[in-house]
This record gives structure tokens, sequence and C-alpha cells, in this order.
């Protein structure tokens, strides 16, 4: 398994949705205290999700947290992704991260592409920039 620093995601999506919320918050600050400071937790209806700096990191908790939800009588699936900065979401491990400069300008190119393509087929741009100024004449100037 290769390490490096970059934002890691553990994703426990549970097999069974509980009855009540009850074991799954138990479960979750279980998860939480054993998986260290290193480790962010944070969890939805039916899933718990383990933030780590490093792939390794991510192996451990992810093991961590099994146990704890196997414990706990609960049953779930789990999913690994790296988060891609350029591309701005969560990638599975396979997928390749740029190594060179021009790797990055070239995946960066794209994902503008990407943007004004869907701004210009949509008609919407996807960010609004507001300022709010006292007077029009503070507008003006």
């Amino acid at each position: 398994m290769a390490d490096s620093d970059d934002d890691w995601r553990v994703t426990l999506s549970l097999s069974q949705p509980q009855a009540g919320q009850a074991p799954l918050r138990q479960a979750e600050e279980d998860i939480r205290g054993q998986v260290g400071r290193g480790i962010g937790v944070g969890a939805g209806e039916a899933q718990i999700f383990l933030y780590a700096g490093t792939e390794t990191a991510a192996a451990e908790a992810e093991r961590i947290a099994r146990d704890v939800l196997a414990r706990h009588d609960i049953a779930a699936e789990s999913a690994v992704h790296r988060w891609h900065p350029i591309e701005e979401r969560w990638e599975t491990p396979d997928v390749p991260m740029p190594q060179t400069e021009a790797e990055r300008q070239a995946e960066h190119q794209r994902l503008v592409d990407a943007e004004t393509a869907e701004a210009l087929a949509t008609g919407q741009a996807q960010w609004e920039v507001r300022v709010e100024l006292g007077s029009h004449r503070q507008a003006s100037h």
C-alpha cells in the first residue's frame, strides 16, 4: 500500500439501517475514542466517515472501525477514497494523481474546460461574487 500525504476518506455504509440512531451514535463515539486524534470521524443517517492524512492511517482507522461495528453487531460496506485536489472530488485509490507540473496543468485545464462547457450548456455560471457597498456612487468608482 503506497503512503503519501493526501486526504483520505473511509466511508462505512450500514448494510441494514438500524432501528433508531442510538446504536450508530454509540458506535460512532466508540470509533472516535479508539482511532486517535489524527482521524476525523463523522456520521450521516446510515454512514460513518473517517478522514485521514495517509492511506496507511485510513486503512488502520477502517480496521478499528470494523472491529467496533462488529462488537455492536452492525454490518457495513466500506469504501476508501482519496481527495483529488485538481479534479475537486473523491477518487478511488487506483486513479493516478498527476506527478509533474505539466500533468497538473493539463488536469486543471480539463477541469476549467468542463466547468465552462457546463456553464454554457446550462446558461448558469458556477460562481457568483457579491459585493455590498453603501451607495451607487461607491459602486461606480
